[in-house]
């Protein structure tokens, strides 16, 4: 998924399926991100999952 770098995206349903996909994805992109769920607890996995491929996508950057 590239183009999204500094961008902003809101995903629901983030939580798990499609959209904790999606959300993982796009941050791996190096996107900015509002997820929005039901489940709260999966909702803060989902997010530290996500926090977690933001930072690598930052070192990437740095690195190059």
């Amino acid at each position: 998924m590239s183009g999204w770098a500094g961008l902003t995206a809101i995903v629901t349903g983030a939580s798990g399926g499609i959209g904790e996909q999606l959300a993982v994805q796009l941050a791996a992109a190096g996107a900015h991100l509002a997820l929005v769920a039901r489940r709260a607890e999966e909702l803060e996995r989902v997010a530290a999952l996500c926090r977690a491929r933001s930072e690598e996508h930052t070192s990437e950057l740095q690195s190059h």
